[in-house]
Parts: structure tokens; C-alpha cells; sequence
């Protein structure tokens, strides 16, 4: 993949001339890439916070002027920085505090990774949290018998930078745009005025949709949280479900999760 804008990497080192070292080793992660080094902390502090976003953090585990253990916590409660990659720098990975890995950073390696491989790991990270949650080209479908609750969703669609979006209250309206158009993405509700989201489940397994429609993401979202009732969603094949009352962060990672898990886009 090729990066259309800058890639901006922040490494925090004791030494500065150690992040220069090895910011000349990772320039292959993207043609158009900045390094954010500083010689002391403070200074760090103030390269970030004036960066419009950062995509990467090297973190050296042995930090000496504040505790690398509290940055990364406190990088990942920055909202901020939610996109970022958190990547910690070891001298030995045998010896890192296990912390590091309760605070789910994405990447630990050490002297002895080859810098091939950690150029590679570093770039499918940085590509797979710039990439939207939903890919710009999804036509997506939402259909629920509320009008208020399809117009959070549709407003939750666009907090996600997505507008590709028909929306309809009913199963008839929901046919007449699959029969007419691709859909890579279903938000259907479970209970509607004419039916179930199963009846458009069925819909499609059985008349000529697309290839591409046959084969979109389906996550049905209701007030059913029921086992027998996910063992019925898992027996249609839905891909996922969530639970009413939702919020933004919910849909979000709900709706990122089953596209991840069954779209391949890297």
C-alpha cells in the first residue's frame, strides 16, 4: 500500500542519538515519513502535543526521565491517539515487564529482531489503523422499523467518515434496494413491522441479488441478548450483533471487528 500522506513516527529514547540511529534504519516503512526526537522529555511532550497526529510510537522499556510504563498509559487513554501504533523497544525481550503487554501495546521487539521484519510489523500496523473502519468503497444498508434509531446510526456512519448509506424502515423497501444495487455492508434490525431480519436473510440466499450482496457483512442490531438468541444469529450466519441502547464507541469497534474479521484488505 502506498501512503498518500506523511507518516508521522515519535520514538522516546534515552539517547538521542540512539532514535536518530534508528529512525535512518526504519525510513523504509514509508516514502513520505517524519521522525519526532527530542533531546529531553519535555521537549517530546511539546513535539506531540503540536503534531496534528501521530501514526507511531517507539517506546524505549528502560526510559529514564519518566516511566515508560505510564507513557504508554497514558498514550492509550489519549483519545487522540487512539489510532496510534504503540511500540515498545527492548534491550531484552525476555526481561519486559509484563505491564507492557497488559496494556495491549501492538508491538515489543529487541536487538535481535531482524530490521527487515520489524519494518514489515511496524508498516501492517501503521496501514491496518489508517485504514477506515469501513472501506470508503462499502455501500452500506441499514434497516430498523425506528426512525430515531436510524438516525443515530446514520450519524454514527458519519462520525466514522462513511456515506455511502441508503437507509429504510421497512423489509419491502430493504428488497427493493437489494434487487437494484450492491451492498457490501447490512445493519438490520431484529423485529420489524413486516417481519425479521431473518426474512431478508432468506431474501437474499434466495433470489438473484449480487454475488457481492450475497457476500456482505451482515450485523443484526437489537435488545436481544438472549444465548438462544445468538445461537440463532450464529445459525444464519450473521457475522456479529449489537445490543440497544448502543453508543458511538460500541458501533464502532462492533462494526469494525466484523469487517476485519471478514474482509481482507491488506
Amino acid at each position: 500500500m502506498l501512503f498518500s500522506e506523511q507518516i508521522n513516527i515519535a520514538l522516546c529514547f534515552n539517547s538521542e542519538t540512539e532514535a536518530i540511529t534508528l529512525s535512518e534504519q526504519l525510513k523504509e516503512i514509508a516514502p513520505n515519513i517524519h521522525f519526532i526526537i527530542a533531546p529531553t522529555f519535555s521537549d517530546f511532550l511539546l513535539k506531540i502535543t503540536n503534531a496534528d497526529k501521530i501514526d507511531c510510537f517507539i517506546v524505549e522499556e528502560r526510559y529514564k526521565d519518566c516511566a515508560a510504563i505510564d507513557l504508554v498509559d497514558q498514550i492509550k487513554r489519549n483519545p487522540k491517539y487512539k489510532k496510534s501504533v504503540i511500540s515498545i523497544f527492548s534491550t531484552n525481550l525476555k526481561k519486559v515487564d509484563n505491564k507492557f503487554y497488559e496494556l495491549n501495546s501492538d508491538y515489543i521487539f529487541d536487538l535481535s529482531f531482524e530490521l527487515n521484519n520489524v519494518i514489515l510489523n511496524l508498516r501492517k500496523l501503521i496501514v491496518k489503523n489508517l485504514m477506515p473502519v469501513i472501506p470508503k468503497d462499502f455501500n452500506v444498508l441499514v434497516l430498523d422499523n425506528s426512525p430515531e434509531i436510524l438516525e443515530v446510526i446514520s450519524l454514527h456512519l458519519q462520525e466514522l467518515g462513511h456515506e455511502k448509506i441508503e437507509l429504510c424502515t421497512d423489509i419491502l423497501a430493504a428488497k427493493k434496494f437489494l434487487l437494484s444495487k450492491d451492498y457490501d455492508l447490512l445493519l438490520l434490525d431484529w423485529n420489524l413491522d413486516d417481519g425479521t431480519c431473518f426474512d431478508v436473510i432468506d431474501f437474499i440466499k434466495n433470489n438473484p441479488v449480487s454475488s457481492r450482496t450475497k457476500a456482505a457483512v451482515t450485523v443484526v442490531i437489537t435488545g436481544r441478548d438472549d444465548v438462544e438468541d445468538i445461537m440463532t444469529l450464529l445459525k444464519y450466519g450473521i457475522n456479529d450483533h449489537i445490543i440497544k441502547p448502543f453508543g458511538f464507541q460500541e458501533f464502532e469497534d462492533k462494526i469494525g471487528y466484523a469487517v476485519e474479521k471478514n474482509v481482507k484488505r491488506i
